[in-house]
């Protein structure tokens, strides 16, 4: 009799304290199910499920098809590669090449500072009240993140903050930073990120000063250039310029 229960994949996500309510609305949004959350001190670990797609017989078929079809572009590339090799040495035969780019991933290095950038004075809280109010926001999410990040991107900011995650990617890190001293009972203002950076190096500690590795909790001074915004969850996305250890 042929089996009828329908096959689960399953994915564990980490949400920091703040960030819960508006992590499971995303992936339940995508079709994953919560099954399960285990809360910690800093972060909570979310259990999602969502039912496999069965794979029907035409697909097979289709993908069948696929990987001959690529087999055979491989085998006609490699004729034409050929032929190329054996003109390339007639003085008649023309080389054209175009070049192409890559852009970087966001905080992969320390930020340079356009001359536009450093000819304004940083944001700190002492001398900008809109970065004083933004940093002492209570919840999850508020407008003002974004009208922030509209106003001020491309400048550069300074405050005093905390390491309150570290997701460990296959080359580099994503590190999320809260601002003012590390305190679990009281968590305001937004996340701030740094995306696909390489620690502790691409964050430009001072020679020497380098803590090796990062722990929740960490307390350091930042010094950064504001990147981007993204309201899924609330997240201002930020390139490090210099970092040191409080």
């Amino acid at each position: 009799m042929k089996n009828t229960e329908p096959r689960y994949e399953t994915k564990v996500v980490k949400a920091i304290k703040g960030t819960r309510a508006s992590t499971i609305k995303k992936w339940e949004s995508q079709g994953w199910e919560l099954i399960g959350e285990e809360a910690g001190k800093i972060q909570t670990t979310l259990t999602f499920r969502k039912p496999k797609k069965p794979i029907s017989p035409l697909m097979i078929v289709g993908l069948i098809v696929m990987v001959l079809l690529v087999a055979g572009m491989g085998i006609v590339g490699a004729m034409f590669e050929d032929k190329g090799a054996k003109t390339e040495a007639s003085p008649s035969a023309s080389v054209s090449t175009t070049d192409s780019s890559i852009a970087a991933p966001p905080s992969t290095s320390p930020s340079i500072m356009s001359q536009e950038a450093s000819e304004q004075p940083v944001i700190t809280v002492k001398n900008n009240d809109d970065f004083a109010e933004l940093v002492q926001t209570k919840g999850e999410c508020s407008p003002e993140f974004y009208h922030f990040v509209k106003k001020y991107q491309g400048r550069v900011i300074e405050f005093d903050g905390y390491i309150a995650n570290v997701t460990d990617l296959q080359y580099h890190s994503d590190v999320l930073v809260t601002a003012g001293d590390y305190d679990l009972n009281t968590v305001r203002g937004p996340n701030f990120k740094f995306q696909m950076v390489d620690i502790p190096e691409a964050m430009n500690f001072p020679k020497g000063e380098s803590p090796g590795v990062f722990d929740f909790g960490d307390e350091m001074h930042f010094k950064s250039e504001i990147t981007g915004y993204r309201d899924d969850p609330c997240t201002i996305y930020l390139s490090p310029i210099s970092t040191q250890v409080r």
